[in-house]
């Protein structure tokens, strides 16, 4: 080997950075101003100034020279793009629990996630690990074509064991805590098709202390689910997919890219610098100063005043209604935090480009609806002020199917003459099980999404399912919980409303079948469940409590003096039989007695005459 001179290597270096030759970066993109689109050839960087066009597009550097760098940069955003402030990661099984072709579909997967999400330094920040008896790593990239490429080249190992722990600590020491970043949230997808060989205590507690989210996609009979619900336990923010194959990974994507778009924070643009009249600015690069450049038409400048309001029959508009349970069992208190609840969501939202109306209903024995369609951009005090002055009303009953039908029909009576159909946004906070009974949404309705909150442990998933299909229902364990739930509710009202049909298949919900009251079983029966230990003995548990809950169970002395009365009964009726019985036979004897003597009788008058003739 000889050594190379630092002059002869074909690299750029800017502030400490160094940039492959060949590739392009933007300096001081979000500032009109300064902003400079700057190539490195051999060992020279030259800059120009940013057009408009160059802007907001991303150059295509030559994949020969691929090299990670971290200055300002960031991908073009496509409509439907999800443009969240995240550290993303992908931890991939390695292991023989795959085979070949299911670690391609994976590869494939982690693309088609990638794909909807735009990336950039001050927006998503992406990172792969494979990991296997060792773990393989790369940084986290900033742009999406370095990222494709890296994914593109990993290679199937299938290994004996698969150390998920490792990957988890390898990420958090040594990406999450040497990359920090202040203003954004931190995702790790866990793509596993096999246990991990150790308990999982020690990575359960590494992952709350660092506060990460988890989805965890488990592909296939190989996995542990017990490792699993400890995994999906740490956060209410986490989420498991429980997959029979990497077979169903595309029919998942949506749902899970739907969910990480709510998560993250809002990215934040760096504001230009404020000119002061008088004096002159200070250069801030070594290039020849540029002309001022015109902005893109979608951002203003700070010394230019930006335009009018446009009406709010022109502004896209998006409706985003809060039903809230009032009923007796929810109390005064507790509805007052729901309020609270729906207080700081309200102050956090904003607006962009879309008008958001706000519409609060109370339920419990009847529905009133508090608020309706109050515009958010021009009443937001008013707002607040008229949250503060609802009470709560009580009641016996939560009739939260008449809440919802309530709250479709107000939908309904929107204008849609001038444009199409707005979002509508349904957030559903209540406590109990309905008393009436819960229908869903009618398929008709495609830009409607509802969520239901559910709040304490009376109220369970299942009771929620069939309003938030596809979409999984929001659980905590009180009303003080709420205040977790409110960045992520913001995070919903900010993404785009997808319309369920004909756009995208319809999703077939699973639809627990109930008998009618009329049809009750009511058979005694004796009900034994073995259950074998292992990996799903969690959910084992689970399906029991499910049944003991839903079975009508007697208590045993109940049951004796059931099966006593039924045996009084029995014998009264066996009684009963007998004497029946023994009547009809003496009945019988008495008939066939006097049968008898008639026939005496007439052999002894038989007898008589013959003894007559002879004499």
């Amino acid at each position: 080997m000889r050594c190379v001179d630092p002059s002869q290597c074909q690299v750029c270096i800017h502030e400490g950075q160094r940039i492959s030759h060949g590739n392009k970066v933007i300096l001081n993109h979000d500032d009109p101003e300064n902003c400079k689109i700057c190539h490195c050839d051999n060992n020279t960087l030259s800059c120009e100034a940013c057009v408009s066009s160059a802007m907001f597009s991303t150059p295509t550097p030559t994949p020969a020279y691929a090299t990670f760098t971290n200055l300002p940069f960031s991908t073009a955003m496509p409509e439907g793009t999800c443009d969240r402030a995240m550290d993303l990661a992908f931890l991939l099984d390695g292991s023989e629990a795959l085979s070949e072709d299911e670690f391609q579909a994976t590869k494939e997967f982690i693309l088609g996630v990638v794909e909807r999400f735009r990336m950039g330094s001050a927006h998503t920040r992406a990172t792969v690990l494979l990991y296997h008896s060792g773990v393989k790593t790369y940084d986290l990239q900033i742009q999406k074509w370095l990222f494709k490429k890296t994914v593109h080249e990993l290679h199937y190992t299938g290994g004996d064991a698969a150390f998920l722990d490792e990957a988890v600590k390898y990420l958090v020491i040594n990406i999450y805590d040497k990359n920090k970043r202040a203003h954004a949230g931190r995702v790790a997808i866990i793509l596993t098709a096999s246990a991990n060989p150790r308990p999982v205590r020690g990575m359960v507690k590494m992952l709350r202390r660092k506060a990460i989210t988890t989805l965890t996609m488990a592909l296939g009979p190989g996995v542990n689910m017990e490792q699993i619900n400890d995994i999906t336990k740490v956060n209410p923010e986490n989420r498991a997919y429980v997959l029979s194959s990497t077979g169903e990974l595309p029919e998942r994507l949506l749902e899970l890219t739907d969910y990480l778009c709510t998560l993250g924070l809002e990215p934040e643009v760096a504001k230009p610098p404020k000119s002061t009249p008088g004096k002159a600015r200070q250069a801030t690069t070594t290039t020849t100063p540029t002309p001022r450049v015109q902005p893109n038409p979608t951002r203003y400048l700070p010394d230019t005043p930006p335009p009018p309001t446009p009406p709010s029959s022109i502004s896209p508009v998006k409706d985003v209604t809060f039903v809230l349970e009032g009923s007796d069992a929810v109390g005064e208190a507790n509805f007052n935090k729901s309020l609270l609840f729906l207080e700081e969501v309200i102050s956090q939202l904003t607006e962009k480009d879309e008008l958001i109306r706000i519409t609060v209903i109370q339920f419990s024995v009847t529905v009133t609806v508090e608020i309706r369609r109050w515009e958010l951009r021009q009443e937001r005090t008013l707002l607040r002020q008229r949250l503060s002055q609802i009470r709560w009303r009580g009641g016996s009953k939560t009739n939260t199917g008449a809440a919802v039908t309530r709250t479709f029909e107000e939908m309904a009576t929107v204008q849609t003459s001038r444009g199409p159909t707005p979002p509508q946004l349904v957030f559903l906070v209540t406590e109990n099980p309905p008393t009436d009974v819960v229908t869903r949404p009618p398929s008709t309705d495609t830009h409607t999404q509802v969520y239901p909150i559910g709040v304490g442990k009376k109220i369970s998933e299942i009771d929620l399912l069939s309003l938030s299909a596809p979409q999984r229902p929001l659980l905590v364990d009180d009303y003080n919980g709420l205040s977790k739930l409110v960045h992520r509710v913001v995070n919903i009202t900010r993404r785009p409303v997808r319309p369920r049909f004909p756009t995208l298949p319809p999703l077939v919900v699973p639809t627990l079948s109930r008998l009618p009251p009329s049809v009750a079983c009511e058979k005694p029966l004796d009900v034994l469940f073995l259950l074998k230990a292992g990996g799903q003995f969690e959910d084992m548990k689970t399906f029991v409590k499910a049944f003991i809950t839903k079975a009508d169970i007697e208590q045993e002395q109940e049951q004796k003096k059931k099966k006593n009365s039924k045996k009084k009964n029995k014998n009264k009726n066996s009684k009963n039989k007998n004497k029946n019985k023994n009547s009809k036979k003496k009945k019988n004897s008495k008939k066939n007695k006097n049968r008898e003597q008639k026939k005496k009788k007439k052999k002894k008058k038989k007898k008589k005459k013959k003894f007559v003739g002879h004499s």
